[in-house]
């Protein structure tokens, strides 16, 4: 995290009853974020556990990994032109990836947000950065229901016991009865 976001951050966790923090699920992304709400819930003299914490990500669920991440293309670009803007410095971009990354945010095509599904320009854009596997990773939940499970289970190994989530394709209720029918029966 950059000083700006870190001292953000710290701001938030001295004066929240709760927030959504939108930082990735790796693990030592999501322990500094926690780390930064919990020096400023500290330093206002409050409980760090008293803060209700949701993590933002992107989910989708489908017969196969790669049709479910096709879909939301242009949700990871949008997702990695956010990472890039004003600094990296501090937001945990592996060093083979910072390259990729800046390029990622040189090229997004604003009048192309969220265009939904894969034919959007930033969506190939990510493919062709070879940056899909690494945002899929750090900020979403998708694949098959087994995948999506899994993922979730690993979460909560770390922590993450809230999850909020806005689908950027079309058919938001086909996502919705999916997500609803074949992965929540199978996750605490």
């Amino acid at each position: 995290m950059s000083r700006p976001r870190r001292s953000l951050v710290i701001k938030r966790g001295a004066i929240a009853d709760g927030m959504v923090v939108g930082t990735g699920f790796l693990p030592d992304v999501a322990q500094d974020s926690l780390e930064q709400i919990r020096l400023g819930a500290e330093a206002a003299g409050r409980d760090f556990r008293s803060i209700d914490i949701w993590r933002w990500t992107m989910c989708n669920v489908a017969e196969h990994r790669d049709r479910a991440l096709g879909e939301m293309g242009a949700a990871l670009a949008a997702t990695g032109n956010h990472l890039t803007r004003f600094t990296t410095e501090g937001k945990h971009i592996p060093p083979q990836l910072m390259e990729p990354m800046t390029r990622l945010r040189a090229a997004y095509r604003v009048e192309s947000h969220f265009v939904p599904g894969g034919e959007s320009p930033n969506s190939r854009l990510v493919d062709q950065l070879g940056l899909r596997d690494y945002l899929a990773e750090r900020f979403a939940i998708a694949g098959t229901p087994d995948e999506c499970v899994e993922k979730i289970q690993r979460l909560a190994a770390i922590g993450v016991n809230q999850i909020w989530t806005s689908p950027s394709f079309a058919d938001k209720m086909a996502f919705m009865r999916a997500w609803s029918e074949q992965v929540l029966p199978h996750v605490g």
